[in-house]
């Protein structure tokens, strides 16, 4: 059997990993779709939580989309893309590409003078940032990751800052406003040294008149400079903005009087500012200021009065497409001025991005989280907890959308909440967790008021407990009158007793059926302590509660277990988790298995434990003391919205078992709630394997595929092997089907020539038969009938290249019938071996390093070699006394014989070529092509890995059957034709050697953002030779 290449077969080892399964679930989305996709208009794409916002001189507006990480630009055309930022918080990717760095929360946006360069507050990494536009890479400009403000006169990359906002001068000088430090500083242009300019680090307003760095500033942000260098900031707790004249040094306040108060048509000096939160410089010199409270307001440079611009007291949306001054927001948090008089506004609370152009307000990115459409096409912004209700119908914590959503007969509305935070007349902020009694009374954990809230059938919302304040009081009094912090969970036991997951205070605390609040668990300690001791004694950090079916709390302890409370005798015990971090334990007991920050927990009616381990991103469920995961991958796996529920990859925060046995799990990042149903066995078939033919020894793959009715593969399911008839032993009699349905085993051949018959069984099912054959032994000498380049590519590549990979094709080579690979045992010095299985391959008195062999195939890595052709000959028994070649056949040789792997080979040759995203190493393909194995196509502005072979020589040069310790270029001139047309040379990125893979090249490029949807052929050309034609890639936008 030909082998395709060594990449296909250590990517099928990678996806085919055994693992350990539970019970087997198909998944499918019932809630929520993609939010992001690039090429959509920005007015139909909402938004997370829009902070920064920048406009450079073509009009191309930039927005820091805070709680999504990332950085977003939208064109000219209206329609949206990914500047930087992979969506998931974390600090990465310096001086790399900008869309695979990690951002933590980005807040404020700068362009530089030239618009050249973006540079982001990095909030919560502690960093501002710098994008190169027009390389789209990413570097740190300041800070160290440390909050506190430190490294003044030394460089500021390496001084600890907390920056709130950046601004850059006409002279590249770069200014950070440090709101919880109280100072600001500056970042020389010239040797990128960090000196304070103004305030001490302690709260404080004074130093007006006299030199800046005597001054005290609390709460400084939104900063700005204009063309005099002039700094402008908003002292926030002070309610004024400062001014800071960098020629003279003096520092006074622009505007404000330190009221809590508004005005419009004053001086700005006299007039009153509430809270102001950013400023920016409009091109005549006017300065604009940004209110907490709604109000942007301008004072204008000529006459230095103040005047209301958009916006009021009132909070919601409203005024698109008419006069800005009648427009209402909703908390917004930045401004910005571009050159052409258009002022751009993060109206956050209404998650929009928002222009105000010759007076005029309309939104130009974000838009309406709509109800009363199907729930599948609705959505969702990083919804936190799922209940269901009845009937297959559900509530849903849509967290960062300040709102709870019920699903009905598969249509969303909106239950609670106006998606606009807040704590009055009707608003949530941030809830996190939802719940219900028996009585169909809803319960609310309203995270950022600090309260839980119930809600009534036919009445009105109530406060249960907390709403007090944040903190920790009021144990034995009335729940009401109680402080929380940052309550998580809550769930209701048949006799209306509330448990609350009070988070931050590190506790769990219960409100009994008179209203009265206790600490059930948890001494305010925030680590793992107590088991076997009263709860109340123990330290916990609980993220989730549920009720077990016997009489016990349990609880997603963060400490990377489960604990259970008897609520009978108040002891904690741990019921899963060693407590260290990590993935293991499928299978045996749950208190020896491993988990990772789980997040979410719940109980069906037999009494089964459902874990949402986030860490993991998977769900795993407790019977009988052991644990097993039944949805979820660590792999690499495309987002399918429906399927095997192992094939799936998710971000798992939440778990609901509903009484009809449906499983419902909450998709924090990708902005769904998923519904597992038990997949059930219908058929059980020969996958591969029947037939075969072998010597005595030969070692046969045979596989069986287990599916349920929908054709959707079975996982975890044993099937047992047995030898029926003939002389054959198994590698193993019992396995389990794998997520692809499919459980293999290997037959050994025995001495006795002729038929064998293997049967595969599972229960309740039909067996199936396997028929193979051991054939005698034949004597014979070697004979070589092709050698083509390792693609297999029709018409085949007939050249060598030193340092390519080349199949030489024949029979009786010796190695027996089935391909086997070169291991690590095998090499010689580190180096793949010039023998390998009693195999030799000659060109021309150069042996050759051999990959694998078989009677039918050997794979070699070409030597360097002189003259236009050699002569190819095989050595069987290599070495010893029967020693036996075949006859010669003549290669032509090249400098250079480029050729792409290839996913799947066709009659045609229409391939598809081996391809990755060179950023998260997901395969590039039509999902169809490896259905469950997680192919998607490739899109416009992605980077991606395509592997090769041929390329030649590299710099530095690699000899061939080294393992290559680094990246190495090949010299020669590199085109690639992308659909006939050239791709420019700044989207090729690399092409040369793979690291770690003697004979594998690979080709980096950056696909341009215009490229088409279709099958796209794709050719490399080095030094004048061209790649084989019929090489593909899939492309779908």
């Amino acid at each position: 059997m030909r082998k395709l290449s060594l990449f296909r077969i250590h990517w099928c080892a990678a996806i085919l990993a055994p693992a350990i399964f539970g019970q087997s679930y198909n998944v499918m989305t019932v809630a929520g779709t993609t939010r992001l996709k690039p090429g959509n208009p920005a007015t139909s794409t909402p938004l997370r939580l829009p902070y920064g916002v920048a406009q450079d001189a073509a009009g191309v507006v930039y927005i820091a989309d805070q709680f999504d990480n990332r950085i977003l630009r939208v064109a000219v055309d209206g329609s949206i893309q990914m500047v930087a930022g992979t969506g998931q918080a974390g600090f990465s990717g310096d001086n790399g590409p900008a869309l695979a760095a990690g951002f933590n929360e980005p807040r404020a946006i700068r362009l530089d003078p030239k618009g050249a360069a973006l540079y982001v507050v990095d909030y919560n990494n502690n960093r501002v940032r710098k994008i190169d536009l027009a390389k789209g890479t990413v570097t740190t400009v300041a800070g160290n990751g440390d909050f506190h403000s430190t490294g003044d006169h030394g460089p500021a990359t390496q001084a600890g800052m907390a920056p709130d906002d950046v601004a850059v001068g006409a002279d590249g000088s770069v200014y950070v406003a440090e709101f919880l430090n109280n100072v600001i500083r500056k970042v020389s242009p010239i040797d990128g040294t960090i000196t304070t300019i103004t305030g001490n680090g302690i709260a404080g307003y004074g130093g007006d008149g006299g030199p800046a760095g005597s001054g005290l500033v609390n709460g400084p942000t939104g900063i700005s400079v204009d063309s005099q260098n002039v700094i402008y900031f908003a002292d926030y707790f002070n309610n004024v903005v400062r001014r800071i004249n960098q020629t003279s040094g003096i520092i006074d306040t622009f505007a404000g009087t330190g009221e809590l108060d508004i005005a419009d048509g004053s001086p700005a000096k006299t007039a009153p500012l509430p809270l102001p939160v950013a400023t920016a410089v409009e091109s005549n010199g006017n300065i604009l200021v940004l209110m907490a409270l709604n109000f942007l307001q301008r004072v204008t440079a000529s006459d230095g009065l103040i005047h209301t611009i958009a916006g009021g007291s009132n909070i919601g949306f409203g005024g698109d497409g008419g006069p800005a001054a009648f427009a209402a927001l909703a908390f917004p948090q930045y401004v910005a001025a571009a050159a052409n008089g258009d002022i751009l506004l993060a109206d956050s609370g209404n998650y929009r991005v928002r222009r105000i152009r010759s007076n005029i307000i309309n939104t130009i990115a974000g838009t309406a989280i709509n109800d009363n459409i199907p729930a599948t096409s609705a959505f969702l912004n990083q919804p936190s907890s799922v209940v269901g209700t009845a009937n297959g119908n559900f509530l849903i914590a849509d967290t960062n959308d300040n709102r709870i959503r019920m699903v009905t007969n598969g249509s969303i509305t909106n239950f609670a909440g106006t998606g606009v935070s807040g704590s009055t007349s009707g608003r949530l902020s941030a809830p996190t967790g939802v719940s219900r009694d028996q009585q169909g009374n809803v319960y609310v954990a309203d995270w950022g008021n600090d309260r839980i809230v119930r809600y009534v059938p036919g009445g009105a919302p109530a406060v249960v407990a907390g709403g007090s304040g944040t903190g920790f009081s009021g144990d034995h009094g009335p729940a009401t009158q109680a402080k929380l912090n940052g309550p998580t969970a809550v769930v209701v036991d048949a006799a209306n007793n509330l448990y609350i997951a009070d988070s931050l205070n590190c506790r769990v605390r219960m409100v009994d059926s008179n209203a009265i609040i206790t600490t059930l668990a948890g001494n305010g300690q925030c680590y793992f302590s107590g088991d076997n001791g009263p709860a109340a004694q123990a330290g916990v950090v609980p993220l989730a509660v549920a009720l077990d079916n016997g009489g016990n709390l349990l609880i997603a302890d963060s400490t990377n277990r489960i604990r259970s409370v008897n609520l009978t005798t108040k002891i904690i015990t741990t019921i899963a988790g060693v407590g260290t971090q990590g993935y293991t334990g499928d299978g045996g007991l749950a208190t020896l298995a491993q988990l990772s920050n789980p997040t979410g927990i719940s109980v069906d009616a037999a009494g089964s434990i459902y874990i949402a381990d986030n860490g993991n991103e998977v769900v795993r469920t407790m019977r009988g003391g052991k644990i097993f995961t039944i949805a979820g991958t660590t792999d690499v796996a495309f987002d399918f919205d429906s399927g095997p529920a192992l094939a799936v990859s998710m971000d798992p925060i939440d778990v609901f078992a509903d009484i009809d046995g449906a499983i419902y799990i909450t998709d924090f990042f990708n902005d769904r709630i998923r519904k597992l149903t038990a997949a059930i066995p219908a058929t059980l078939t020969i996958s591969s394997g029947d037939g075969q033919t072998g010597f005595p020894g030969n070692k046969l793959r045979i596989a069986a595929k287990v599916i349920d009715s929908g054709g959707n593969p079975i996982a975890g399911l044993p099937v047992s092997f047995s030898t029926a008839t003939g002389a054959a032993r198994l590698s193993s009699s019992s396995v389990l089907t794998d997520v692809t349905g499919i459980a293999a085993t290997q037959v050994v051949l025995g001495n006795s020539p002729g038929p064998v018959t293997i049967t595969a069984s599972t229960s309740g099912l039909p067996s199936v038969t396997f028929t193979l054959t051991i054939k005698q032994p034949a004597v014979a000498g070697p004979q070589v009938t092709s050698i083509v380049g390792a693609g297999l590519s029709v018409p085949p590549v007939q050249a060598l290249s030193p340092g390519g990979i080349v199949s030489v094709f024949g029979n009786t080579f010796g190695a027996g019938p089935a391909y086997q690979q070169v291991g690590s045992a095998d090499l010689v010095n580190g180096q793949v071996p010039t023998a390998f299985k009693g195999i030799c391959v000659d060109l021309s008195g150069v042996r050759a390093p051999i990959l694998g062999a078989s009677d039918t195939q050997v794979n070699i890595l070409v030597p360097a070699l002189q003259g236009a052709s050699v002569a190819v000959t095989v050595i069987s028994g290599c070495g010893t006394a029967n020693q036996v070649s075949s006859g010669p056949v003549n290669a032509p040789v090249q400098s250079v014989a480029p050729e792409f792997f290839y996913f799947a080979t066709n009659a045609d040759g229409h391939n598809p070529v081996a391809a990755a995203d060179a950023l998260t190493g997901s395969y590039i393909g039509s999902p169809s092509l490896y259905p469950g194995q997680g192919f998607a196509p490739a899109h416009s502005s992605q980077y991606v890995t395509i592997y090769a072979t041929g390329f030649g020589a590299t710099n530095p040069n690699v000899t061939p059957g080294q393992f290559p310790q680094q990246q190495a270029s090949v010299p020669g001139p590199v085109r690639v034709l992308l659909n006939g047309a050239q791709l420019p040379d700044s989207n090729v990125l690399y092409a040369g050697v793979t690291p770690g893979s003697p004979g594998l090249y690979q080709l980096n490029i950056l696909l341009p953002d215009n490229t088409p949807n279709g099958d796209l052929q794709i050719i490399i050309e080095i030094g004048g030779v061209q790649s084989p034609p019929g090489a593909y890639i899939t492309v779908l936008n």
